[in-house]
């Protein structure tokens, strides 16, 4: 919206984060040919990569008419969405279908009109941003309309109901490493597996380790991925590469769909060993919040459950927010030291 605010002509590129590009000179001939189209045509113009193998992790575009005016520009004639593999099998054979890439070119205004007809609700989001770029509370703004907004792709939202999309063959090397099945392909092959630096493994079968500071070590294993990735170490089957990202949104919610992010420092002294139990031993311990979890503007009230913990004294400093990205202002933090919740501290 502030792009279109600067420049009603404004063209956007839209440039996926996670692609690995080979062939500068054909990849910026091919956006400038997209940009070219989009201006021309008033158009959503994406770009299709020819496919190399059956891949069912990947969109695929089919090829409409030719237009007699671009080389290696053409009408979208669908899409469909991460085939089965003997529906990719086929679609190789075809010829007639591209990977979706992800790189979408547009000028601002079209996509806008797009959003009014097919995505209504987001587009009366966006408008109300738009009134407000500039002012005082533009950022506010955002945030508000930012979390009105559900989530949806572009592909589902507009292109595949557009009469306005079109496709450009890219003659680049282009290569999806947003999964950690893709990235192995970049690890260094060892007997039937790929892996990193401090990797060692024997007896293991199509693995894909990405090592880090600690070595590690994969003895009689197979179709695992590995990652060690600092202060967190993930051990997943290869077949669960596309569901990942659901279980990261398990992770990061509780059950109250609510978003808290406390930060603590945790010192063990001989005041609180005296009051709690010995130093060395172990005392249970919960953390009640109470809040906004909702949103709703009604205080509501959520727990932790219990964990095992040594004796310590609880300082809380730094962000604590929530999904609605609402300010926890007068929320109450009660830890507790026993079961009976009678020993307590409240913070804020």
């Amino acid at each position: 919206m502030k792009l279109l605010k600067k420049d009603n002509d404004a063209v956007m590129v839209v440039l996926p984060s996670d692609h690995h590009i080979k062939g500068e000179k054909e990849y910026i001939d091919t956006l400038l040919e997209a940009i070219e189209l989009a201006n021309r045509r008033r158009g959503i113009v994406t770009i299709g990569i020819t496919p190399t193998r059956p891949e069912t992790g990947y969109g695929y575009i089919e090829m409409g008419d030719k237009l007699q005016t671009s080389a290696g520009a053409y009408k979208i004639s669908r899409f469909t969405e991460k085939p089965n593999i003997e529906v990719a099998k086929d679609f190789l054979l075809k010829e007639t279908y591209l990977w979706n890439s992800g790189i979408f070119v547009f000028r601002a205004d079209v996509i806008l009109r797009e959003m009014e007809k097919y995505l209504p609700k987001i587009y009366k989001s966006l408008m109300e941003i738009y009134a407000h770029i500039g002012e005082d509370d533009e950022e506010e703004v955002i945030r508000e309309q930012y979390n009105l907004i559900d989530g949806i792709s572009i592909d589902f939202g507009i292109m595949q109901k557009t009469r306005k999309a079109y496709v450009i063959k890219g003659n680049f090397y282009w290569d999806d490493i947003g999964t950690f099945n893709a990235l192995s392909r970049y690890l260094n092959k060892c007997s039937g597996n790929e892996i990193s630096k401090n990797v060692y493994v024997q007896e293991c079968e199509n693995c894909s380790i990405f090592g880090d500071k600690n070595l590690i070590i994969g003895f009689g294993v197979k179709d695992l991925v590995i990652v060690d990735a600092g202060d967190v170490i993930l051990v997943m089957d290869k077949n669960k590469d596309q569901e990942i990202k659901h279980l990261l949104n398990d992770l990061n919610e509780n059950v109250y769909g609510q978003k808290v992010e406390l930060t603590f420092n945790a010192t063990l002294n001989d005041k609180a060993a005296n009051d709690t139990g010995r130093p060395g031993f172990e005392n249970d311990v919960k953390l009640e919040f109470s809040n906004n979890p909702d949103g709703d503007g009604e205080t509501d009230r959520g727990e932790t459950p219990w964990d095992t913990v040594v004796c310590f004294t609880y300082k809380i400093n730094g962000l604590k927010i929530n999904d609605h990205d609402l300010k926890l202002e007068n929320a109450k933090f009660r830890l507790y030291s026993d079961k009976e919740c009678k020993n307590d501290m409240i913070f804020s």
